[in-house]
């Protein structure tokens, strides 16, 4: 369900797009325009109360923002799953530092991006390739909880 700050994100972005997008989606009305709109980028809701706050709101709003030809927006909503990405890279390497004894742990970290002929700073990784990071500072943690728990046994 997408979050109050997030429906008012929506219908201010709404207003500005709202004449195209009816002529797009082919409606008579400003709401049912709307709810088409909705349905067409999430797949499942014509609501935005119904939108998941998260990937799906961004597409959303991303798609709105350029029927809006609000360039602000469009910067904004896609860095969206970029921006993700790089938050939960970051928690993965806090976490692999908390098990290890370090603040962050880079010297895996570069190790990783070095494998993957990636920039040394994961912030300049480009986004098509964050998830592949994700998944072996993931891959990593659990290496090490195991390791953990069959030097506690």
């Amino acid at each position: 369900m997408a979050t109050k700050n997030q429906r008012v994100a929506f219908f201010k972005l709404w207003g500005k797009a709202k004449r195209e997008i009816r002529v797009l989606v082919g409606a008579a009305d400003d709401e049912s325009a709307r709810h088409a709109w909705i349905r067409r980028h999430t797949g499942y809701t014509d609501s935005i109360n119904a939108v998941k706050p998260g990937a799906d709101f961004g597409r959303l709003m991303l798609e709105t923002a350029i029927i809006a030809d609000d360039y602000a927006a469009v910067a904004k909503w896609s860095m969206d799953v970029a921006n993700r990405w790089r938050h939960l890279i970051g928690e993965q390497l806090r976490r692999i530092g908390e098990i290890t004894g370090e603040a962050k742990p880079w010297a895996y970290a570069r190790g990783i991006f070095k494998h993957l002929r990636l920039p040394e700073s994961w912030e300049d990784i480009p986004e098509d390739r964050l998830a592949d990071v994700f998944k072996m500072l993931d891959t990593h943690r659990r290496r090490l909880i195991r390791k953990a728990a069959q030097e506690a046994s």
